[in-house]
């Protein structure tokens, strides 16, 4: 079974891939029912009103086999339901909990309390484990998520059933977006425009592309010369400019403006309602009137990007030509396009929210192992081309198990925290990479970094004879990596001296082992090697202190002193 930061990166690539339901819930049913290594899946939709179920989709090993997605030669072979006939949850007893009271349901042939109704349903399809999760969004349930077991009574562990109960949020997110797509096509099947943004927008996967092409096609169906779209960051109180098209001066991107600046977009966020401004309208601020006509911006149409009860953005329609007004049919289709562009930026949060998590550790915040292991990639191959160094360092916790055992694992937690912080406010930010390695041992990878300082690296620099690599070496950071170490195990020295309380009389300290690219021949798991080396000699002699591995000391197998 693959591990559950890797599914729910799957399901979230595939929620913002596309919007139709049919896509995308036979994707995800395959994506579930292959992790968790089931005969088969199954997604269906609840109706509250009407109290019944309806097959979305399904996947089973004989869908393998090329029968397509309906057809298959055991389980669901003659069943109505999966040509998607509504049935009552009353058919199967053991969906009722999961309908009714938002229950993850596990049944078992061999239960001995199994109910006759379900024991027959059971035998029917020759099933003998089934689990079942409630799909809500919004406080309602909308449909079930299954799986299926047909080749021996399989117990779920508490683990599966955690992460099953996470993919069916992300699964109940697919059916909710789908639907806002499928209401938004249906109230608007006569605006071709919209339904060739809707096409466009699904045919795209990065959200910035996405946005781009957002901008595009609503500038095209409105006809007018400019359109920008902004994010709306709520803890800022800013609009963030994302993307722009045609004749709009756009702000540079990712620089927060703070949303009393742009009237038009304020009103928009605030009544969640279509703001049109024109110059020459009372109402338009002087500051706003003379941006506008310093860009020879005329008329913008501000446009809220609302999505589940939330203010993420506006779009923003741009007129150069005059003062324009829009009918009621271009505010309608304006509308639609704004509820695309919404649904774009939630799906597109969403994903890069699970990529963040699938690369961070929950403790402290910091990277974790998988992300170390692409950086070093990165770093590698960039000192293979242009031979710019970089260092790692490993750090341990010194008798962490002690500190532990004498304080107790919060206590512990706490120290682990306590030095994450110090790191990242030691460090460069967005340019150093501090990561939790595991357990009580840290990394911090060092781009652009030696073990000399960059006075002592431009003598040899000044006589090599590649262009490229004397210019890499008279960039380099001014301060060495050993140096950078210390002053990681000084700072992590004083502050753990000064966490130091009657109850908890024990500082903290950290033992820093130091690594550097040196040759070609240095991969990766060998700078890891050379910095545990080097982190198992500062143990060896004391603790709290660095200690650097050099390139001679792999004849002697020991890292010399810092």
């Amino acid at each position: 079974m693959k591990d559950g930061q890797t599914i729910i990166a799957e399901i979230g690539a595939t929620i913002a891939s596309t919007l139709e339901i049919s896509d995308v819930m036979s994707t995800i049913a395959r994506q579930v029912g292959e992790a968790f290594g089931v005969y088969s899946c199954d997604i269906h939709r609840y109706d509250a009103d009407d109290d019944l179920l309806t097959y979305l989709a399904f996947w089973d090993l004989e869908l393998d086999r090329g029968d397509g997605p309906w057809v298959c030669e055991s389980h669901h072979q003659v069943s109505e339901q999966a040509a998607g006939e509504p049935f009552h949850p009353d058919v199967r007893p053991s969906f009722l909990p999961t309908v009714r009271d938002g229950e993850i349901v596990e049944v078992h042939r061999d239960d001995p309390d199994l109910a006759p109704t379900e024991a027959s349903e059971m035998d029917r399809w020759s099933e003998k484990s089934t689990l079942d999760a409630p799909l809500q969004f919004d406080g309602r349930i909308i449909g079930v998520l299954g799986l299926v077991e047909t080749r021996s009574c399989r117990r779920f562990t508490d683990d599966e059933r955690e992460l099953f109960s996470q993919v069916a949020v992300l699964a109940a997110i697919a059916i909710h977006n789908a639907d806002l797509f499928g209401q938004l096509d249906q109230q608007n099947r006569s605006f071709q425009s919209l339904l060739g943004a809707s096409r466009a927008l699904t045919s795209t996967v990065g959200l910035d592309e996405t946005l781009q092409v957002m901008a595009r096609s609503a500038a095209e169906a409105l006809k007018v010369p400019g359109c920008a779209i902004y994010e709306f960051i709520q803890p800022d109180d800013a609009l963030i400019p994302r993307t722009s098209f045609g004749h709009v001066v756009l702000e540079p991107e990712n620089i927060p403006i703070a949303r009393s600046e742009r009237s038009g977009d304020r009103w928009a966020l605030e009544r969640r309602e279509i703001i049109l401004e024109r110059v020459a309208d009372e109402s338009v601020p002087q500051t706003v009137r003379s941006a506008m006509l310093a860009v020879g911006e005329l008329t913008h149409l501000h446009v809220p990007l609302v999505f589940g009860g939330r203010t993420l953005g506006t779009l923003v329609l741009v007129e150069t030509s005059g003062e324009r007004e829009f009918s009621s049919y271009e505010l309608e289709l304006a509308r639609g396009l704004g509820e695309h562009a919404a649904a774009a930026l939630h799906a597109g949060r969403a994903y890069q929210a699970m990529q963040l998590e699938a690369l961070t550790d929950g403790l402290t915040g910091l990277f974790n192992y998988r992300h170390l292991r692409n950086r070093l990639k990165e770093e590698t191959a960039r000192y293979r081309r242009y031979r710019t160094p970089f260092s790692l360092l490993m750090l341990d916790v010194d008798d962490f198990k002690q500190f532990n055992d004498q304080f107790g694992h919060q206590a512990g937690d706490e120290a682990l925290v306590l030095i994450a912080r110090v790191l990242q406010e030691t460090l460069r930010t967005d340019i150093d990479v501090v990561c939790r390695y595991g357990g009580e041992e840290f990394a911090v990878l060092l781009p652009n970094t030696a073990l000399v300082a960059q006075e002592d690296a431009r003598e040899p620099a000044a006589a090599a004879s590649n262009k490229a690599h004397r210019g890499s070496l008279e960039n380099l950071r001014t301060e060495a990596a050993p140096a950078i170490a210390e002053r990681l195990r000084a700072a992590v020295e004083e502050l753990g001296r000064d966490a130091v309380t009657p109850l908890r009389p024990q500082a903290v300290t950290i033992s820093i082992g130091v690594s550097c690219t040196t040759a070609d021949s240095l991969t990766p798991d060998e700078l890891v090697a050379a910095a545990d080396k080097a982190l198992y000699l500062a143990k060896r002699l004391g603790k709290n202190r660095v200690e650097t591995y050099r390139p001679s000391d792999a004849h002697t197998q020991e890292a010399r002193p810092a």
